[in-house]
């Protein structure tokens, strides 16, 4: 790895991603919060999501712009395979975070870290110096501290705030994001959304049914307008970090998602800030005493600290 030039495009589009996703992650739990029925959200989430990538696709093969590009038979299997267990990991993740607490929720797919990077040394060879592997243990470490709640197990939190389903998603998606590397940005961004979406689509709606049923979910479906202007605001944000996130594997999965750890603190600052709503404080239920504060304050400084002195380490790999 020391003789790669990694893209200098690499960190930019890492961080971009790690801000979106925090927003996304709290998104998502207003629209469950609105929404009540996780399927339905993923149901109208795919169809909207799919009609405005294609859109994007025909407005910029209109203007020429759209780069002409032979897709390998092996990499549209790879881009199936990761969608797969993308799938499993979104519905995972939708019922997380509408049974769960968000902070632990925000430690347990923080350390996703951990599964990717182990993967990404396994099958892409991507083996780095151990001041990097050193840093962005403090970046989890700080994480640690930022889901800290006074009075609260944590054994007693995995077992009741639907932490099965965030530990469910780590590796599923940890699985897809290794996948994401090998294909190495072979596929210009675009087209991998529109193949992954045929195929989020198709397995939505095949399944719904089923899972609907299995999941015990009895909430209509019901294509209101304030839910669908939330969900396309939604599918707009998360597409922005779609295409960061897809293009900064194809570079480097251990950079991205070491990160991507830093999510942590995004989540931990907007749902500070969003609870000193009256209004939304019942939807991020998260506890605010002087000493959790603390604790939280110092784990930012040190997941900030540790992420920038990273950074710099990764100067000397030409990023």
């Amino acid at each position: 790895m020391d003789e790669q030039v990694l893209s200098s495009f690499l960190i930019p589009l890492a961080f971009i991603s790690t801000i979106v996703y925090g927003i996304v992650a709290l998104y998502i739990k207003y629209l469950l919060y609105h929404m009540k029925n996780p399927m339905n959200l993923l149901l109208i989430q795919m169809i909207i999501n799919f009609i405005f990538i294609l859109a994007i696709y025909l407005v910029m093969s209109v203007l020429g712009i759209y780069p002409v590009e032979v897709i390998t038979l092996g990499n549209i299997i790879l881009i199936i395979i990761s969608t797969i267990f993308l799938f499993f990991g979104i519905l995972s993740l939708y019922y997380g975070f509408k049974v769960g607490n968000v902070s632990v929720g925000g430690l347990i797919l923080s350390s996703r870290v951990f599964v990717s990077v182990l993967l990404a040394i396994i099958f892409l060879n991507e083996i780095y110096s151990l001041n990097i592997y050193f840093w962005f243990f403090f970046i989890f470490l700080g994480i640690i501290f930022i889901s800290w709640q006074e009075d609260f197990s944590f054994i007693k939190g995995v077992r009741n705030s639907g932490s099965i389903y965030f530990l469910l998603t780590i590796f599923l998606w940890g699985f897809a994001n290794v996948i994401i590397g090998a294909v190495n940005n072979e596929v210009f961004v675009i087209s991998f959304l529109i193949i992954r979406l045929l195929v989020l689509n198709t397995l939505t709606i095949l399944l719904y049914p089923k899972l609907k049923e299995y999941l015990g979910e009895d909430h209509p479906l019901h294509f209101e307008l304030k839910s669908i202007f939330l969900i396309s605001v939604f599918v707009l944000i998360a597409t922005i970090g779609d295409a960061a996130y897809i293009m900064a594997l194809g570079e480097s999965v251990t950079i991205t998602e070491a990160i991507g750890a830093f999510q942590g603190v995004i989540v931990f600052i907007l749902v500070l800030l969003l609870s000193q709503n009256s209004l939304l404080r019942s939807i991020y239920n998260e506890p605010l005493k002087k000493k959790t504060l603390l604790v939280r304050f110092l784990g930012i400084t040190i997941a900030t600290i540790a992420t920038l002195i990273m950074i710099y380490e990764l100067g000397s790999l030409n990023i």
